[in-house]
């Protein structure tokens, strides 16, 4: 039990190498063209219109200026330092005279309007504080105009752009101060804020039709079978798990699909077998791969149910070696079957390959397995076999779904296969030592993992959705009842009594 519960969490591992790679969801974003064109014709449309806006503040521009140095001679009661017409003079000591309204509007350069309001203080002060841009984080610059002029201006107001206007002392000898606010509205930036609001609102619009109705970008995948019954390992809870003798009755009982594991020996043989020790399930030391097919020994009578923790399985069958993948094809050549590729072994995705073709299965075969590196291969291999999301890569779905881009991203998988966080909790809570955070963790993991909204879009782009592993009929309700495609299970029998019992499960599901 140590093995399978380190198993699962190692795989969960993966989550901390997704974030790595998220730069490279958005080199395969890829809009649809009308959203592209929709950009570009408001990309356009502000240009135009901030050349207009230029244009007309120009004119403005040049009447101010003529106005600003044809007046430049009234004087500050407080320091006699000229000021600008229309602010209201209040005598008080030197280089605090408080001004009023109105503001004055520049154009600097070009492009930019500086609306200055002037506080505290006469424009002359020593004092006189702009904040001064950059690439890097908000600087100060003080700067001391000795002669008031249109040109002087222009060239503070130049460098006083997207900063927040603060105080600075130039000298510390005087216990004077002056507050210069700044507010710098342009008019590109707000052209520039308008297109952004275009884009994001026409993201968020975008993709959440495309989220409710995917066929409008993406072609349904063509998959051959549809499952709700599948047997894992072929009923791992009735048989000797991955025996043909489990096969059997798993099809008798009337499974949609055998799930089962794949090894490969010496000799190059592929033979089914979800552990590649042979220790864990036989009397025999050592890897499957050390031994030919022919010195492969039997299972032992008691074997563990790894899903029902504190459970062996003891029947009374005969048959408890090890099937090869082969015979599994040849006997059930109509069911579709779910191959786990165990080890990251080049040989053993290529012989698997050649027996599918052999078969004529790519239609019936879904195959792949938790590692994102044995799952690239297998598509490598095969392309037209369908394939399943390895760890990783259902950590990048979760990443697409909740930053919205799921929608506008192709998926080559046909075929989630998960588990619920918070069933194996507790299913296996009881046999190890779970903190309080254990239970909080696998509940946040719960919602985000297991959401009817995202089996449904799935559903609708031809995805099929399957929860592993459930034994009771409270399970398979609850799993049916999120909206996944099938149910994988050690029970045959128990499966197939509940869907009987409850065709709803059936007959409403979107893949119907």
């Amino acid at each position: 039990m140590d093995r399978i519960y380190q198993h699962i969490f190692n795989e969960l591992k993966f989550i901390n190498n997704t974030f790595l790679h998220a730069h490279m969801l958005f080199a395969h974003l890829q809009l649809k063209i009308w959203i592209v064109q929709y950009i570009q014709a408001l990309m356009q449309l502000a240009i135009a219109h901030t050349i207009d806006l230029q244009q007309q503040e120009r004119k403005k521009l040049k009447a101010k200026r003529q106005n600003l140095e044809a007046t430049s001679s009234i004087w500050c009661e407080g320091c006699s330092h000229p000021t600008f017409p229309g602010y209201r003079q209040h005598p008080t000591r030197a280089c605090s005279t408080l001004f009023g309204s109105p503001t004055i509007n520049l154009i600097v350069p070009d492009t930019y309007q500086a609306i200055i309001d002037v506080y505290h203080g006469c424009l002359e002060c020593p004092y006189l504080l702009l904040p001064h841009p950059g690439p890097l984080p908000l600087q100060l610059a003080t700067y001391t105009l000795h002669s008031l002029s249109y040109s002087s201006l222009h060239h503070v107001t130049n460098v006083a752009l997207h900063s927040t206007p603060q105080l600075l002392r130039r000298y510390a000898t005087f216990d004077v101060s002056c507050d210069l606010g700044i507010l710098l509205y342009t008019k590109s930036q707000m052209v520039i804020e308008m297109i952004l609001t275009a884009v994001v609102g026409c993201y968020i619009i975008s993709s959440f039709i495309l989220f409710k109705f995917p066929s409008l970008l993406h072609k349904r995948k063509d998959v051959k079978f549809v499952c709700r019954h599948i047997s894992h390992r072929g009923g791992a809870g009735e048989n000797y798990e991955n025996t043909l003798s489990a096969f059997k009755h798993a099809v008798e009982v009337g499974t949609d699909m055998l799930e089962l594991d794949c090894q490969l020996t010496r000799d190059g043989q592929v033979v089914v077998s979800h552990d590649s020790m042979l220790d864990v399930r036989t009397e025999l030391q050592g890897s499957i791969i050390e031994y030919d097919y022919a010195q492969l020994p039997q299972i032992k009578e008691n074997v563990p149910i790894d899903f029902v923790p504190g459970i062996t399985f003891n029947g009374k069958s005969d048959d408890r070696r090890f099937p090869l993948l082969e015979e599994t094809f040849q006997l059930f050549p109509d069911i579709p079957i779910n191959i786990d590729i165990k080890t990251d072994n080049n040989e053993l995705i290529l012989k698997v390959n050649e027996l599918v073709k052999k078969y004529q299965r790519e239609h019936l075969i879904v195959w792949g397995n938790m590692k994102d590196i044995v799952t690239q291969k297998c598509y490598k291999e095969n392309p037209n076999v369908c394939l399943l999301f390895s760890a990783r890569r259902v950590c990048i779905l979760l990443l697409l779904l909740y930053t919205g881009v799921l929608p506008f991203i192709p998926l080559k998988e046909t075929h989630l296969e998960i588990f619920m966080p918070a069933h194996m909790l507790k299913i296996y809570g009881s046999h190890f030592g779970v903190k309080w955070w254990h239970a909080w963790a696998a509940k946040i993991a719960n919602m985000l993992l297991i959401r009817r909204s995202l089996f449904e879009h799935l559903s609708k782009r031809g995805v099929q959705t399957y929860l592993w592993v459930m034994n009771t009929e409270d399970d398979f309700r609850l799993a049916f009842e999120t909206g996944a495609t099938g149910v994988m299970t050690d029970y045959p029998t128990k499966l197939k009594a509940f869907l009987d019992d409850n065709p709803q499960y059936i007959l409403n599901h979107k893949l119907s």
